[in-house]
């Protein structure tokens, strides 16, 4: 019996030389592009984390004053600190001498560890650098945290939060009665506009406000006014509109400035 064998042949092909230089050039191309998305979703995954640790050290600070925490127990006051004895801004009318005395207020590192946060999970990042701070007895008890965010186009900014609004000479109140007990009581329209410690004029005296009830409407002063009705009160100088600065120059940090940032970015 014979039997007869096919010679089975294999034909092989092979990319030419433009082929394979097309599909390089392809490659690489998309190599390019998911470097490029990767990185910027590097630094905005980043600028979320950094949001993040800002909101929550706010609600943290938040929670504490509700509990009767002093806000400048939340600060790390370093050697470099904001605590500036050659300034001439104002927080309620007590001017530089605020920012000398830091029973009044102080400004540097957040204090984790008094905020009950974990330290190593609120810091930049990117650098490991501390979070920005500067919190005050005056103003209501005011406060403002920073960071230093990145951006796609490579333009570093300054985030700001913070429960600190400035308030101006022109934010008065309507005086409706006087009381022989230097008191004083303003109209329910004009409750919050001012705190305790306000060195403000009322009428054309100028004291400080010792206390406020807790519906806001009567307003005990250092002195007696005598406020010949109607009458008015105010703040005797408007404040700045920042609590936190610049250590070396006293400029201010600002939300969403490009210039000045709370700490330098690797």
């Amino acid at each position: 019996m014979f039997i007869d064998k096919k010679l089975v042949t294999t034909n092989k092909s092979w990319f030419t030389l433009v082929e394979l230089i097309v599909v390089i050039s392809i490659l690489a191309i998309l190599g390019t592009i998911a470097f490029l998305s990767f990185g910027w979703y590097s630094s905005s995954a980043r600028d979320a984390k950094r949001s993040q640790n800002l909101d929550d050290i706010v609600k943290a600070m938040t929670i504490g004053q509700a509990n009767g925490v002093g806000v400048t127990s939340y600060v790390t006051d370093g050697t470099a600190s904001l605590n500036w004895t050659a300034d001439t801004k104002w927080i309620a009318w007590l001017g530089n001498t605020v920012f000398a005395d830091t029973t009044k207020y102080v400004g540097w590192d957040v204090n984790t560890t008094a905020l009950g946060l974990k330290s190593t999970d609120y810091v930049d990042p990117s650098s490991a650098a501390n979070y920005k701070i500067a919190a005050t007895t005056l103003a209501g008890w005011a406060f403002e945290v920073a960071a230093t965010m990145e951006a796609v186009n490579g333009t570093k900014t300054t985030r700001v939060l913070g429960n600190f609004r400035s308030r101006a000479t022109t934010d008065t109140a309507s005086i409706s009665a006087t009381w022989s007990n230097n008191t004083i009581t303003i109209w329910s329209a004009d409750i919050g506009k001012f705190k305790v410690n306000d060195t403000v004029l009322a009428g054309t005296v100028a004291t400080t406000i010792t206390n406020i009830s807790a519906d806001g409407t009567t307003i005990t002063l250092g002195t007696n006014a005598g406020v010949v009705l109607p009458g008015t009160i105010a703040l005797s100088v408007s404040e700045v509109a920042w609590l936190i600065g610049d250590s070396a120059t006293k400029a201010p940090l600002k939300d969403w400035d490009t210039s000045i940032f709370p700490y330098i970015l690797n």
